[in-house]
């Protein structure tokens, strides 16, 4: 935060790693320091409205442990004056409910954080390394948002600047 801060950005939120989440106490550790820099939000890593985080039985196997890390982190944030999103969905997972025309009930009314990892323009990282498909990604967002819109979703980004109430 500081480095970012260094170059003159100014960052709001502490986007936490999946894995961050798995033991409370480290979870704790981060939102208490997150709190400390004056940050608004931070991320809890816990799936919403779906199991599967990745492809395949591992897929499954890593969202079931996030599931249930998230019940023990579900309210560490607020404790520590901080915002969150209710939880996360891969971009992925958000496409398929949204190709079906309908939003998962877990999902509805609650505050879903959709991990992508978008780029504009050619892609930095060396093919053998790379992952999801960056720019695919950035195309299949743009999409997605108004098709949420049609299904009665309210979307925003990470733009936007406003701390909503932890209370």
């Amino acid at each position: 935060v500081e480095a970012v801060r260094a170059r003159g950005l100014a960052p709001t939120r502490l986007d936490v790693h999946r894995h961050v989440a798995f033991a409370a106490t480290t979870f704790r550790a981060v939102c208490a320091e997150a709190r400390a820099l004056g940050l608004a939000e931070v991320r809890r890593p816990a799936p919403l409205g779906t199991l599967r985080v990745g492809r395949g039985v591992a897929g499954f196997a890593k969202g079931a442990l996030l599931t249930f890390a998230g019940l023990a982190t579900r309210g560490l944030p607020r404790a520590y004056g901080l915002a969150s999103p209710d939880g996360f969905a891969d971009l992925e997972v958000v496409d398929g409910w949204v190709r079906r025309g309908r939003l998962p009930r877990a999902v509805r009314g609650r505050r879903l954080e959709v991990v992508a990892h978008p780029a504009l323009g050619a892609d930095d990282v060396p093919r053998a390394e790379r992952g999801p498909d960056r720019a695919g990604d950035a195309r299949r967002l743009a999409d997605l948002r108004e098709r949420l819109h049609a299904l009665g979703a309210h979307v925003c980004d990470g733009s936007e600047r406003r701390r909503l109430d932890p209370a």
